[in-house]
């Protein structure tokens, strides 16, 4: 870790404030929003300046010459959020209840479970009037592919599992893929036959493998992924992977204004129930032990540098996000990418990198870094013990996946290859205004203030990632319903204005070192996603 001598000071300065002042629980002024009515003078005790320790210049790829490009390694900092507003907790507690009985989620009116498998994803987006790739082909078996996908396979293709996640058993060949003959797979940069494919898939003993179309940017690479935290029509939060598959991927959180929500690093909340708060009432946070443990964000992935984002791209991609958020009901991420300016929906995620860690924070109106906001919008949806659980209330199931689960792996695949797509959605028209998405800076820039006594005559110094108390959210009309409260670009005055260069030499995208968990058809999902 890339920690000068006063960083890792100030680490030990943090950690040591922690163990002292941040044990105080739930109290009458301390617990609920409603009753911390003073607003704070100062941040945190337990937050950097930012949470991300700098790539040195050997982890750079001499490819890696533009933003974005990899800038840093995010912390990982215990947080203690209340069970109820723990993200990634009841993303963990949703998905075991969900698998260890599918069947009785379905029966008490909750489906969402039904699109982690990637062919009823395909349906439920097609027959919304919204456009995902292309199927070519369907199988049961990966030994199937030479013959019944012999048509689609010498184009542009993706060859993937239904029920894979974070690149696993998924296969990307731009210039196609012939048995006997070598192609260039484009996630890990090596050369594959039909026979590597179908080993590799075989191994994961997938119930379904579907080729569909390659869609690439203008350099032929992957496009930039756009992944939405989704609350019924409620945007959360947008992850974005910036350059995969070229040895420069990144990845970065922000809201519908392109405020940067990763700088605080990620959070992987502790079990403390009513939560734990500092002597300010804000949500304790170790971040001397977030920083001590700072790494990839999930896989091989750092944190981007500054982003390039369209405002336009996203006023478009928030608008189909909340349309089919607002069909689907309960939290799901929706996960898409532009192509030559229309919207391509992708896939949905149900388990946020397996509740594993999560990277969204941002400084509320009382000053409080919250990394609860996300758990917060999703404890909002629910009144029902069982909406509560699984993020809120469902209509009745769509009716292309009315017989999913009843159905076998061969109907699936008959199903998904007799319905077409029949794009209807039209983007709405936008006036874009260019925003601002700075670069993380690792390190931190200054001391913290232990047990202040005195008010600081100054307003709080806020993070380049502060956001809004309330998340902003986009109308379908493209009008902003609620706008952050800080600027992107204020920070520290003595924060760095260059990121550190560097990055992987692996791609980020294939593997993890994450325990690998269970999809709901019993098949392995790998990474988180």
């Amino acid at each position: 870790m890339k920690l000068g001598t006063i960083s890792v000071l100030w680490l030990g300065a943090v950690s040591t404030a922690f163990t002292s002042v941040s044990g105080q629980h739930l109290n009458a002024n301390h617990g609920s929003k409603g009753g911390r009515v003073a607003l704070h003078s100062r941040r945190q005790l337990q937050e950097f300046s930012l949470l991300c320790d700098g790539l040195d210049a050997s982890e750079v790829p001499a490819t890696c010459t533009a933003d974005p490009m990899p800038s840093c390694w995010a912390a990982r900092s215990p947080a203690y959020c209340p069970a109820d507003q723990s993200f990634d907790q009841l993303i963990a507690a949703r998905t075991t209840a969900v698998r260890s009985d599918a069947d009785g989620a379905l029966a008490s009116g909750f489906w969402f479970h039904l699109l982690e498998d990637k062919g009823a994803a395909y349906l439920l987006t097609a027959t919304e009037g919204f456009d995902p790739p292309e199927i070519f082909c369907c199988v049961t078996d990966p030994n199937d592919l030479e013959t019944s996908c012999s048509a689609s396979l010498p184009n542009p293709v993706v060859i993937k599992t239904v029920d894979g996640h974070s690149g696993s058993g998924v296969y990307v060949f731009p210039d196609g893929v012939a048995p006997g003959a070598f192609s260039t797979e484009l996630l890990t940069g090596t050369t594959m036959s039909l026979e590597d494919v179908v080993a590799g898939l075989s191994s994961l003993n997938p119930n379904k493998v579907i080729v569909e179309e390659f869609i690439g940017d203008i350099a032929g690479d992957l496009p930039t992924e756009y992944k939405f935290h989704m609350f019924d029509g409620q945007v959360g939060a947008i992850d974005v992977i910036a350059n995969r598959g070229t040895g420069c991927d990144c990845y970065a959180v922000i809201d519908l204004e392109c405020n940067r929500l990763d700088q605080q690093g990620c959070f992987e909340n502790v079990d403390d129930g009513a939560g734990v708060y500092d002597s300010d009432g804000c949500t304790a946070i170790n971040s001397g032990l977030g920083m001590n443990k700072a790494g990839p964000v999930k896989g091989n992935l750092p944190l981007c540098s500054a982003l390039d984002v369209d405002p336009c791209d996203i006023a478009k991609l928030a608008e189909v996000a909340q349309l089919i958020s607002s069909t689907i009901g309960s939290y799901i991420r929706v996960d898409m990418f532009m192509d030559n300016g229309n919207v391509r929906l992708q896939e949905y995620a149900t388990n946020h990198m397996n509740g594993i860690r999560y990277c969204a924070s941002k400084v509320d109106s009382l000053g409080c870094l919250d990394p609860c906001f996300l758990g917060d919008m999703w404890d909002a949806l629910g009144v029902t013990a069982l909406e509560k659980l699984y993020g809120g209330p469902q209509g009745p199931v769509p009716a292309a996946l009315q017989n999913w689960l009843a159905d076998t792996p061969d109907d699936h695949c008959s199903q998904i290859m007799s319905t077409p797509r029949a794009v209807t959605h039209v983007s709405s028209p936008f006036t874009c205004t260019e925003k601002p998405t700075p670069s993380p800076v690792a390190g931190a820039t200054g001391s913290p203030v232990v047990g202040s006594t005195t008010t600081p005559t100054s307003s709080p110094t806020v993070s380049p990632v502060a956001g809004a108390t309330d998340a902003p959210t986009m109308s379908p009309t493209g009008a902003p319903t609620g706008a952050p409260t800080a600027s992107p670009v204020v920070g520290s005055t003595n924060a760095p204005t260059k990121s550190p260069t560097g990055s992987p030499t692996a791609s980020p995208v294939v593997g993890s070192t994450d325990t690998p968990t269970t999809s709901p058809t019993g098949s392995p999902t790998g990474a988180p996603t």
